[in-house]
């Protein structure tokens, strides 16, 4: 008897722990960056969209023009452009 109840309070604490992974992630505005809207240049605030950043002739912005899935991506260009940088972030409430 002791065992079994041993055996499933430890299988309700592993779906309870599964449950929390699940419903923590996938946290990210347009996780996929496909909405064109959601990929900015204009500063705060930064929860729900990303932020579009470069420097020193590099470039990075949302782009369509050959995205791996959906509609569209982040274009990130730092070609022939050294001492640069260039990427997107995103502040996630309540990480």
């Amino acid at each position: 008897m002791r065992m079994r109840l041993t055996c499933g309070l430890a299988a309700l604490a592993v779906i309870h722990a599964a449950a929390l992974t699940a419903s923590a992630q996938n946290q990210f505005g347009n996780p996929g960056f496909e909405d064109p809207l959601l990929v900015t240049t204009d500063g705060p605030p930064f929860v729900g969209s990303w932020e579009a950043f470069n420097g020193g002739g590099a470039g990075s912005g949302y782009a369509a023009t050959n995205p791996r899935n959906g509609t569209g991506h982040l274009n990130v260009n730092i070609n022939n452009t050294p001492n640069s940088f260039a990427g997107a972030f995103q502040d996630v409430a309540n990480l």
